[in-house]
């Protein structure tokens, strides 16, 4: 069972929904919810260092009706046919300000998923969650 994963691009996205999609009884996910979530930012150093939050969307997956706040989806999906539709999500998405730290290094778009057998944010019907994320790369 993974509980956390964030990599950048699309390189192994396919393997963390596999392993996402192993916390789902039934395999398949048939409802669907976006929560709009904060994160914290900081970008610069010491004295320059501002924090911030930003809003951006969560993808977050099910497998039954009785899954919070839920839509269904057109019909169910397995691991494989919801790569795809994870993917154009991503990359329609808002990922909120680009991380700039004032080093040297560089930023990526990315994603992270998050997958509970008992459930995302205490929603048992609920097994895993996507959202974009800022990778950044420190020379």
């Amino acid at each position: 069972m993974i509980d956390s994963m964030v990599i950048t691009g699309s390189s192994g996205i396919e393997h963390a929904i596999a392993l996402a999609f192993s916390n789902s009884p039934s395999r398949k996910a048939t409802h669907f919810r976006i929560d709009p979530i904060g994160r914290e930012y900081s970008q610069g150093y010491g004295d320059q260092k501002q924090v911030f939050r930003a809003r951006v969307p969560r993808l977050v997956l099910g497998w039954n009706e009785r899954m919070k706040d839920s839509s269904p989806l057109v019909h169910s999906v397995t691991a494989h046919d919801a790569t795809a539709l994870i993917i154009g999500w991503l990359t329609d998405s808002e990922y909120g300000p680009k991380y700039d730290d004032g080093g040297d290094g560089d930023s990526s778009k990315g994603w992270s998923i998050e997958a509970r057998m008992g459930g995302i944010d205490s929603d048992s019907y609920a097994f895993m969650s996507v959202e974009p994320y800022w990778m950044y790369f420190s020379k």
